[in-house]
C-alpha cells in the first residue's frame, strides 16, 4: 500500500495545461477511431504488463490512470528508474505506443526511440549521480532486448523494404555515433557513475558496430538491385535496337 500512496501522491501532483489537455484528448480520439481493433490489443495489453507477483503495483497504475487521466502518462514520460512513474513510462505508455504502431516501419521507428530513450536515461542519471548498479542493469537489459528486436525485424524485411531498412540502420547509426560521444565526455565528468556509463558506452558501441555492418548489407544489395535494372534497360534498348 505504501508504494500505491506514493502513486497517487505523485499524481495529485501532476497539473497540465489546457493545451496539453486537448492534445492527449485529440490523440486518444483519433486512435479510438481509427483502429478499434487496437482498442481491445491495448487494453489486454495493460492487464498484462505486470505478472500476478506485482498485481499491487499493477492495480495502482490502473487506479492512477483512471484517477488521474492523461496528466500521468505525460508526467511519466520525463521519469527516470528508480522514480515512482518509471513503471507508467515502460509498462503502460510505451506498451501502448507500440500497439499503436501499424506498419512495420511505424514498429521498428518506435523500436529505435525506446532504444535512443534507454541511452538518454542513462545520461540524464549520470548527470544527476543517479546512475546506481540498479538503474544500470534494468536500463541495459532493456536496451539489449529492444536492439535484438529491431536486428530481427530487420533480418526479416524482405528486398521491396530495402530503402527503409537502410534509412532505419542509417539512423541507428547516427543516433548511437552521437550517444558514444556523450556518454564518452560523461564518463570523464561525472567519476561517480563511471562505471555504470562506460557499461553502457560499450553496449552503444557494440550495437553500432552491428548496425553499421547491416547498413552496409543493406545498401550493397540496393546498389546491386539498381545496378541489375539498368544492365536489364540497356539490353533492353540494345536488342530494340
Amino acid at each position: 500500500m505504501d508504494n500505491l500512496e506514493k502513486i497517487l501522491k505523485k499524481a495529485r501532483e501532476v497539473k497540465l495545461k489546457s493545451s496539453e489537455k486537448d492534445k492527449m484528448r485529440s490523440f486518444l480520439i483519433s486512435h479510438i477511431k481509427t483502429e478499434v481493433p487496437g482498442a481491445r490489443k491495448i487494453e489486454f495489453a495493460v492487464f498484462n504488463i505486470f505478472s500476478l507477483r506485482h498485481l499491487a503495483t499493477a492495480l495502482a497504475a490502473i487506479v492512477l490512470i483512471v484517477s488521474s487521466g492523461a496528466g500521468v502518462t505525460l508526467a511519466a514520460e520525463k521519469s527516470l528508474p528508480g522514480d515512482i512513474l518509471y513503471t507508467v513510462k515502460t509498462g503502460v505508455n510505451e506498451s501502448v505506443r507500440g500497439l499503436l504502431a501499424r506498419s512495420e516501419e511505424e514498429k521498428m521507428m518506435w523500436l529505435v526511440e525506446v532504444a535512443e530513450r534507454r541511452i538518454d536515461e542513462t545520461e540524464r542519471l549520470a548527470l544527476e549521480d543517479r546512475l546506481d548498479t540498479k538503474a544500470e542493469a534494468k536500463i541495459r537489459a532493456s536496451f539489449e532486448k529492444n536492439t535484438k528486436e529491431i536486428n530481427d525485424k530487420l533480418a526479416a524485411l524482405d528486398g521491396n523494404n530495402l530503402n527503409i531498412a537502410a534509412d532505419i540502420t542509417s539512423r541507428l547509426e547516427n543516433s548511437f555515433a552521437a550517444h558514444e560521444e556523450i556518454l564518452s565526455k560523461l564518463a570523464i565528468e561525472q567519476p561517480g557513475s563511471t562505471e555504470g556509463i562506460k557499461s553502457m558506452l560499450n553496449d552503444v558501441k557494440t550495437a553500432g558496430e552491428s548496425v553499421k555492418a547491416v547498413r552496409e548489407n543493406f545498401e550493397n544489395d540496393i546498389f546491386a538491385k539498381r545496378n541489375g535494372r539498368l544492365k536489364g534497360a540497356t539490353n533492353a534498348r540494345l536488342k530494340a535496337s
